[in-house]
C-alpha cells in the first residue's frame, strides 16, 4: 500500500533517491508481468484483437483421464498374426476409398479389438511417414471402464481432442466454440462442460474442414459397448461423418446396430490360421516333454484339436493354452489335460456374465432363460423351426381354453424372424448354423462356443433364474421366482422342458409313441410329425426329460395337470 501511495499523483514530491528506487521497483514489476504474458502466449493463439484463448486449455477441456486407457491396455498382437485382414477384398476396397464404412464384426472373444489396434497403429505409422496419407483418429469403447469410456460423449471429446492436435485447419472452429462458452461464463477457472449435441455439430464441422486438405480415417472399436440406448443414434451419427471421412468400426453381432451400408468382414471366419500359429508357438511340445515321449503324437493331435475347439474364439485360446502348457510340463496325462479344456477361464466367464447382466434386455430374461435351457439340455440339436415351437410351448397353459402352439402370443411365425430373435434373446451367445443331416442340410441353433454351454451349466442358468425372477414368472407353471442352487439347477430345468413337451402334446391331441414306436392308427404320428416338426422331439424325449427331472424332487411334478 505504501508503494501505491507514493506512486499516486499529487501525493507529494520525491527526492532523487526515491525516484530511482521507485523506477527500479516499477521496472521489475512490469518485467515480471510481461514475462508471464509472454510465456502464456507461447501456447496460445489469437482469435481476435481483444481475446486470447490458450490451446492447452481447449485440449484439457476435451480430454479425460481414461481417454487412452482401453487402446493402451490391449496387448500387442502375437507374432505373424492379424496380417490376414490386410489381404481381404473388403479391407482393400475400403482402403482405396476416400469415404465409407468398414465393419469388423465378430463373436465375443474373436479378437476384434486386437485387430483394430493393429490396423490403427499401422495406419498411424504410415501417416507419420507419409503426410499425404492424412490423419488417423480412434476411440475404443469399454463397457468396463469409466463413464466417459462407454458413452458417446467420451467418443466425441476424444476425437475432437485428437483432431485439434493433428489438423491445424480444424482448430479455428473449435477455438471459436470454446471462446464463445468461455466468454459467456467468464474467463478464469472453467465452470462449464461440453454438451453432446454441440460436440456432434462441432466434430462434424471440424472433420469436413480437415478433409478439404487431407484424408481423415477414424477407428471406432466395440461400438456395441456404447449401450443399446445409444446404439441407434450413434450409428446414424457415424454414418453422417462418412460424407467426409473413412471409418472402421468393430462390434459384436449383437446388439445389432441399424443397417448402414459398408463392406464387412467376420473375424471368426478368418482367424483360424492365427489361432493355429499362436497354439504352435506357445505349445512347444519338445520343450515341455521328453524327446522320446510315447505321447508326443498325442500332444500334437491335442494342438490340432485346440485350434478346432477354439471355433474362432481367440480369447479362449489365449487363456486356455497357458493352462494346457503348465499341465503338460507337470506331467499330467493327455486325458487329464483334455478334461481341463472344459474349464471356463475366469476372464471369459466375466465376459459371459456381463452379457447376461448388461446386454440382454430385462424384458427378454424369461425367454432367454428358456432358450438357454433348451440349448444346454436338449437331447439333440434343435432346428430353427423346432425352436419356434419349443419356446412357445411354455405359454400354452396361460390360456383358460385349450389353444395350439401356433396360436400363442409368443409364437414366432417364420424362421427368418426366429434367427433374429435367437441373436437378440441370447445377447449374441447363440447362433444359427448349417448342419449336414444325412443328405440334407438343417439350420440348427447352437452356442457360439462350447465354453458358453459349460458356463451356463455351472453358474449361468442359476444367474439367469434370478434375473428372470426379478418381478417376473420364471416359467408359466411356476408361481414364484425360485432361487436355484448349483446342485439342482439342471434337474429343475429338465422339469421345465418336460412341461413344455407335455403342454404341447396334450394341447395338440397327439398320441404318444409307445416303447416299440407303435401308435393307435398306425401312421398317424408320422403324419403329425410331417405337419409339425416339434411332434417328433416332444414324443421321443418327453420321458427322458421327466426322468432327468425326477433325479431331484421337484414339487411341480407332483401336482396334477389341469387342462
Amino acid at each position: 500500500m505504501a508503494l501505491l501511495e507514493k506512486l499516486t499523483p499529487g501525493s507529494g514530491s520525491f527526492d532523487n533517491r526515491e525516484k530511482i528506487q521507485n523506477q527500479a521497483v516499477s521496472q521489475t514489476f512490469h518485467s515480471a508481468v510481461n514475462f508471464v504474458n509472454h510465456q502464456y502466449a507461447k501456447g496460445c493463439e489469437h482469435i481476435d484483437e481483444s481475446t486470447t484463448v490458450c490451446d492447452n486449455d481447449i485440449l484439457k477441456s476435451l480430454a479425460f483421464s481414461q481417454m487412452l486407457d482401453r487402446r493402451c491396455s490391449i496387448r500387442k498382437p502375437h507374432t505373424s498374426t492379424c496380417n490376414w485382414i490386410l489381404e481381404t477384398d473388403a479391407y482393400k476396397h475400403w482402403l482405396q476409398q476416400s469415404t465409407g464404412i468398414f465393419w469388423l464384426k465378430g463373436k465375443p472373444g474373436a479378437g476384434k479389438s486386437t485387430i483394430m489396434r493393429f490396423l490403427y497403429n499401422r495406419l498411424r505409422g504410415e501417416c507419420r511417414r507419409s503426410p499425404e496419407k492424412g490423419i488417423a483418429l480412434e476411440f475404443f469403447f469399454c463397457a468396463r471402464g469409466g463413464e466417459l469410456q462407454r458413452i458417446p460423449l467420451g467418443m466425441l471429446r476424444a476425437l475432437l481432442n485428437q483432431l485439434f492436435r493433428q489438423d491445424p485447419t480444424a482448430r479455428q472452429c473449435i477455438r471459436e466454440q470454446y471462446e464463445e462458452k468461455s466468454s459467456a461464463f467468464g474467463y478464469g477457472e472453467r465452470t462449464w462442460t461440453w454438451q453432446p449435441q454441440e460436440l456432434e455439430v462441432l466434430l462434424q464441422d471440424a472433420i469436413v474442414t480437415a478433409a478439404q486438405t487431407q484424408p481423415v480415417t477414424i477407428f471406432i472399436d466395440a461400438l456395441d459397448e456404447a449401450g443399446a440406448q445409444f446404439l441407434s443414434g450413434l450409428a446414424n451419427y457415424i454414418n453422417q461423418l462418412t460424407t467426409a471421412a473413412k471409418i472402421c468400426i468393430s462390434c459384436r453381432h449383437y446388439p445389432t446396430p441399424p443397417y448402414i451400408p459398408g463392406v464387412e468382414v467376420r473375424v471368426e471366419n478368418h482367424n483360424s490360421g492365427d489361432i493355429a500359429t499362436f497354439v504352435n508357438d506357445r505349445l512347444k511340445i519338445g520343450y515341455l516333454t521328453e524327446a522320446d515321449s510315447p505321447d508326443s503324437m498325442i500332444w500334437e493331435d491335442l494342438k490340432a484339436d485346440l485350434t478346432k475347439l477354439a471355433a474362432g474364439n481367440f480369447q479362449w485360446t489365449d487363456l486356455i493354452v497357458p493352462l494346457v502348457g503348465t499341465k503338460i510340463a507337470e506331467g499330467e496325462s493327455p486325458e487329464e489335460v483334455r478334461r481341463c479344456l472344459q474349464i471356463v477361464p475366469d476372464k471369459l466367464g466375466d465376459t459371459y456374465r456381463r452379457i447376461l447382466q448388461n446386454v440382454i434386455r430385462q424384458e427378454d430374461y424369461s425367454q432367454t432363460f428358456l432358450l438357454f435351457q433348451w440349448l444346454c439340455l436338449a437331447q439333440r440339436p434343435l432346428s430353427v423351426t423346432e425352436m419356434r415351437y419349443a419356446l412357445a410351448a411354455k405359454d400354452m397353459v396361460k390360456s383358460p381354453h385349450r389353444i395350439r402352439c401356433h396360436e400363442t402370443a409368443s409364437f414366432v411365425k417364420s424362421d427368418e424372424r426366429m434367427k433374429r430373435r435367437v441373436n437378440a434373446v441370447s445377447g449374441g451367445l447363440a447362433e444359427v448354423v448349417q448342419l449336414l443331416d444325412g443328405d440334407k442340410e438343417r439350420q440348427i441353433v447352437q452356442f457360439i462356443h462350447p465354453s458358453v454351454n459349460h458356463f451356463l451349466l455351472t453358474e449361468g442358468l442359476n444367474l439367469l433364474s434370478k434375473l428372470a425372477g426379478d418381478g417376473k414368472e420364471l416359467l408359466a407353471h411356476q408361481t414364484s421366482a425360485t432361487e436355484f442352487t448349483s446342485n439342482d439347477t439342471v434337474q429343475r430345468c429338465h422339469s421345465n422342458l418336460y412341461r413344455c413337451c407335455l403342454n404341447y402334446l396334450l394341447s395338440e391331441e397327439t398320441p404318444i409313441r409307445t416303447e416299440l414306436g407303435q401308435v393307435p392308427g398306425g401312421s398317424e404320428l408320422d403324419v403329425r410329425c410331417k405337419s409339425s416338426p416339434w411332434h417328433e422331439y416332444a414324443t421321443r424325449f418327453l420321458f427322458k426329460h421327466a426322468e432327468e427331472a425326477a433325479k431331484y424332487r421337484v414339487e411341480e411334478l407332483d401336482q396334477g395337470i389341469w387342462l
